[in-house]
């Protein structure tokens, strides 16, 4: 992958308002930061202790 694919990347952001109303919105990967799952509040189900 040379630069210019790199800058022009996206990635899909999807989140849940206050409201309860989702959205979806694609964002070049050079405006975003990966959050880590400590400072996520979405659990994925795989991870639940049963």
């Amino acid at each position: 992958m040379n630069k210019l694919d790199v800058m022009e990347a996206q990635v899909l952001l999807h989140w849940i308002d206050k409201d309860g109303k989702a959205h979806h919105e694609w964002v070049l990967t050079t405006r975003v930061r990966r959050t880590g799952r400590e400072e996520s509040q979405w659990r994925d189900p795989y991870d639940a202790e049963w």
